[in-house]
């Protein structure tokens, strides 16, 4: 049976996590963990993308991330492929590194995405490696506290989920850390812009946007395809055009790929392949 295809949109976010064969220990020493933050560095440059929180365990790991032109998949093999020769050499060992696939959940929700960083970092506490978050040096959590020397995560993403200022969104992480998760802080769901120079969060008033029934009707005006057919499942070129271009329009206008593949009456695997530029290079 062939494996599902994975979804991928311009800012898909993503809970991965991947365990090492048999649970057997994937790091065996500091050396080890600063080669894996390493290739994540890497990878992220090359590809723009965003990792949001990250734990390194002994055995698996945890990435919180958001890609844009690049899928996940390659983002992922390319970390794991390098990681995996470079443990195999330093070791002298063959073979797989990390058990099957890895696996990885869509986001799609602002209290998600606070559940999800919560998860990360709160990891190695649940692993008795540490007795209090932030013991454990191989998590974002000190990318969180603006402490680490060199981080790797984006907190203007990760902190903008906890509040609307610098003071008061790493005084909720905190406290959402260490306790039980308050659905009402997670609810805000503010996008801000933080400054590292600076102790302050700038909010990003987000406009409002149109709605998916108003997007259908400017690109049926605008590609003179009916709103019946766009959502029809015709896979004639002209229509299928036009279902892009409302995706794309949807998605640009901060719909979600699950609402766009609703009113499209289709799966989000197609979606993902509506939102691919390269798929819509071909039809040009």
């Amino acid at each position: 049976m062939p494996r599902p295809t994975r979804i991928h949109y311009p800012g898909a976010v993503y809970h991965v996590t991947a365990r090492g064969v048999d649970k057997r220990d994937i790091f065996s020493g500091s050396a080890d963990y600063e080669k894996m933050l390493r290739f994540m560095r890497l990878v992220r440059d090359q590809e723009n993308a965003q990792f949001a929180a990250y734990a390194l365990m002994p055995n698996h790991l945890h990435f919180f991330l958001r890609v844009f032109s690049t899928p996940l998949f390659k983002i992922m093999q390319r970390i794991l492929t390098r990681y995996s020769i470079y443990f195999n050499n330093r070791y002298e060992r063959s073979g797989h590194l990390f058990q099957g696939r890895y696996k990885a959940i869509l986001c799609t929700d602002n209290i998600q995405f606070g559940r999800v960083i919560r998860y990360v970092h709160r990891n190695p506490l649940r692993a008795a490696l540490e007795s209090k978050v932030g013991e454990w040096h191989w998590t974002s959590h000190g990318d969180y506290m603006g402490i680490s020397p060199h981080p790797i995560t984006n907190t203007q993403f990760g902190l903008s989920f906890f509040g609307d200022d610098l003071k008061s969104a790493r005084g909720n992480y905190l406290s959402i850390i260490g306790e039980s998760i308050d659905g009402s802080i997670l609810s805000n769901g503010a996008i801000v812009s933080l400054d590292e120079d600076t102790n302050s969060l700038e909010r990003i008033t987000k406009p409002k946007i149109d709605s998916l029934a108003t997007i259908a009707s400017v690109v049926a005006a605008k590609t003179s395809i009916p709103e019946k057919l766009i959502t029809s499942r015709s896979r004639q070129r002209p229509i299928v055009f036009a279902k892009r271009e409302f995706a794309l329009s949807a998605n640009q206008a901060g719909h979600s790929a699950q609402a766009i593949a609703a009113h499209l009456g289709c799966t989000l695997s197609n979606v993902s392949r509506l939102l691919d530029p390269l798929r819509g290079a071909e039809q040009q």
